[in-house]
């Protein structure tokens, strides 16, 4: 088995084979909208006061009438000073009240989020805290409206699918090349020191690798290959946490809420049971989550409504990110194939599964490009083991002086 960069993002499947995904939008294929995108103006009304003409015999009425309304102006002048005076009085006390409720909402959800049985719970106080917009980023993602780009289109944003759409590990791969020959000449010097012991270890190496192969379908040889470069590989190690980073905010930004991650397989071992699985993000399932997008789509009509689209954009998040900070995706080839599977069972046409994947990357690329810092933030905030609860607050408080 040829061990390659897997990042799973565990939304559950049945969030897109169920009926919701499989929607009178989604039956068989995939909607693709025409090029036109929805745009709100927001026109300045100027107010003019109607235009008066005085006879001239009039002339004392007149100076009357021009005392009287700047005595008005006067007034309304000084209204809207004091007015003013009020707010700004007023704004600091209104400001530490919506940071208070923030910061109050992130605890709790740092206590749902680590009880397994609390995570419906943890969903709906989300969606509470977005629609009040005591969480002013989740679920409030604009993005590229769904259809198919031409190659020229793609261009245009500075964007190869290519490179996207076909990730190679070749970091790993050349960390297990260099690693395999090293080993390789190491045995042979011994087998010419001792060739009857080192012999007998080299048969059992080779009996173990293929219990390996044959029992957890070489997860223990990922386990011990994922710990060893990520003990001596700092460039890797980043990497990695750029990818999971990028799942995580990619998620956050449109209303699918983080549950945890995992940034190497023994921590994936130690804390979950799973092997030959070397990093992941674990989303909440993805059916809450439509309620808090409709809310949204109400205000943003650029704004995606299916657990088909969510889920795409969740899948390909950490290789957008990738591709976004490096200029180049290396992992997540497993991503693709288990997105690919699941629109597959979800009955949509071949067709529009590349459509939809090509798409998504596209989409999510330009919303990270304008994220790119809290992006690395988040990634760092990973690499230092911080909660999820402690990342929703850096997406939350970015930018905040």
């Amino acid at each position: 088995m040829t061990f390659s960069h897997v990042s799973v993002v565990s939304i559950s499947i049945l969030s897109i084979v169920s009926a919701s995904v499989v929607s009178p939008h989604h039956a068989a294929s995939l909607p693709w909208h025409g090029s036109s995108r929805a745009t709100s103006r927001r026109g300045l009304t100027t107010l003019k006061p109607p235009i008066t003409s005085y006879p001239i015999r009039a002339s004392r009425s007149l100076d009357n009438e021009v005392i009287k309304r700047s005595s008005i102006t006067t007034s309304v002048a000084r209204s809207a000073d004091e007015a003013g005076i009020a707010g700004s009085r007023t704004a600091p006390s209104s400001n530490r009240s919506s940071v208070s409720s923030r910061d109050s909402l992130i605890r709790r959800l740092d206590v749902l989020l680590n009880n397994e049985s609390s995570s419906a719970e943890a969903v709906q106080t989300a969606m509470e805290g977005a629609s009040t917009d005591v969480l002013k980023y989740f679920g409030k993602a604009i993005l590229l409206p769904r259809r198919e780009y031409t190659k020229y289109e793609m261009k245009m944003f500075r964007v190869d699918p290519e490179a996207i759409l076909s990730p190679e590990d070749e970091m790993l791969r050349g960390f297990v090349r260099s690693l395999t020959l090293g080993v390789a000449g190491l045995y042979v010097w011994a087998l010419s020191q001792n060739f009857e012991t080192w012999a007998d270890f080299g048969f059992f190496v080779l009996f173990m690798f293929f219990v390996d192969q044959v029992a957890l379908s070489g997860g223990g040889f990922a386990l011990g290959i994922d710990t060893l470069i990520n003990t001596v590989d700092e460039k890797y190690r980043h990497r990695v946490s750029v990818h999971e980073a990028g799942h995580f905010l990619t998620a956050y930004l449109i209303g699918v809420l983080p549950q945890r991650y995992r940034l190497s397989s023994l921590e994936a071992f130690r804390n979950d049971g799973m092997i030959n699985v070397q990093a992941g993000t674990t989303m909440l399932p993805t059916a809450a989550a439509g309620a808090a997008s409709e809310q949204s789509a109400k205000r943003h009509p650029l704004s995606i409504t299916s657990d088909a689209e969510r889920y795409s954009m969740v899948a390909v998040g950490g290789i957008a990110a990738e591709y976004v900070i490096f200029e180049q995706a290396e992992g997540g080839k497993e991503d693709l194939r288990i997105l690919e599977q699941a629109l597959r069972i979800s009955g949509v046409s071949r067709r529009d599964v590349v459509l939809t994947k090509r798409w998504a990357a596209l989409a999510v690329v330009c919303l990270l490009r304008e994220k790119q810092a809290l992006l690395l933030d988040i990634a760092k905030a990973m690499r230092d083991r911080r909660s999820v609860a402690e990342c929703i607050r850096i997406i939350e408080t970015h930018g905040e002086l």
